[in-house]
């Protein structure tokens, strides 16, 4: 492996009841990820770990009872010190081999663009774009859905605390961090083709990884083709009934006169249906910038 690099940081969002996915995660970014050269952190509660498929992983635990994910992210990244993150969750299975000179040149740009918070490798053939920074890389436009989200991404670290509240959840996060982050004068960007610089493949229908608490089927075929032993029954699979009981917050389809009055509160096109409590919230938790903002619409 080559020489740590402080400027960088692997980041792997988790909590106790995942830690079943620790080892396939793990296994899987030591064989097609070998010359990382980045400190590794897991994010989780109460279990600590210190080695996993031979891999050094320093665990950053947050003993606190009843916290957010959110508030969690957010103990952790103070505990980390590099300028920059890359951030996963542990149900991100890497399925291909990362390219590390590709990530070098993310991390270049990065330096050489200060308002740009994060690159976002996620598929973004369909999202619009603003401005290329080179002949892969994109701005992405303010009134893209999910601005910003919890898919693989390299943050710099600082802006990602800026732009977390304490009192969310990660699909919270990925909804009301998207207004958010109209607040400031960040740049969001993302790879205009479909090369995915991590292969991980989270979707419902026919990826893998964890949905609603339960594992997607076809984790059964990939962890015997990598040869790796997990026990299923501990969180047992996802169903098409749990996505019925666990319906992810949607756009209303008739709006309230509340409603109406936060959609005024926010600029853009990704507008869910928000609690006005926890808007209340988001809202002070960010004063100066959302102030700066209307005043300066209010002075066009």
């Amino acid at each position: 492996m080559a020489a740590k690099n402080s400027k960088v940081s692997i980041l792997v969002s988790s909590c106790d009841a995942y830690s079943d996915a620790w080892l396939p995660f793990f296994t899987l970014l030591k064989k097609y990820w070998p010359d990382r050269p980045y400190p590794i952190y897991l994010n989780t509660e109460r279990k600590v770990i210190f080695e996993v498929a031979s891999i050094k992983i320093h665990t950053l635990n947050d003993f606190r009872k009843n916290i957010t994910w959110s508030a969690r992210l957010i103990h952790a990244l103070k505990q980390i010190k590099s300028k920059y993150v890359i951030f996963f969750l542990e149900d991100f299975f890497i399925m291909s081999p990362v390219d590390q000179s590709e990530l070098d040149h993310c991390v270049a740009l990065m330096d050489s663009h200060p308002k740009v918070a994060s690159i976002n490798f996620g598929y973004g053939n369909y999202l619009k774009h603003t401005e290329y920074l080179d002949e892969r890389y994109a701005i992405r436009s303010r009134n893209t859905g999910y601005y910003l989200n919890a898919q693989a991404s390299l943050w710099r670290r600082k802006a990602l605390l800026k732009l977390l509240s304490p009192y969310e959840n990660a699909w919270q996060f990925e909804l009301y961090g998207s207004a958010r982050a109209k607040l400031y004068p960040y740049d969001f960007v993302i790879r205009k083709d479909d090369i995915l610089l991590f292969d991980y493949r989270t979707n419902v229908t026919y990826g893998y990884g964890i949905a609603k608490g339960g594992w997607l089927p076809g984790n059964v075929e990939l962890f015997e083709r990598e040869g790796i032993e997990v026990n299923f029954e501990h969180l047992g699979f996802y169903t098409p009934e749990l996505e019925k009981q666990n319906k992810l917050i949607g756009a209303a389809p008739k709006r309230t006169l509340r409603e109406k009055w936060m959609r005024f509160l926010y600029a853009g096109e990704d507008r869910p249906r928000w609690e006005l409590r926890d808007q209340i919230k988001l809202l002070f938790s960010h004063p100066k910038q959302y102030a700066k903002q209307k005043l300066h619409a209010l002075r066009k």
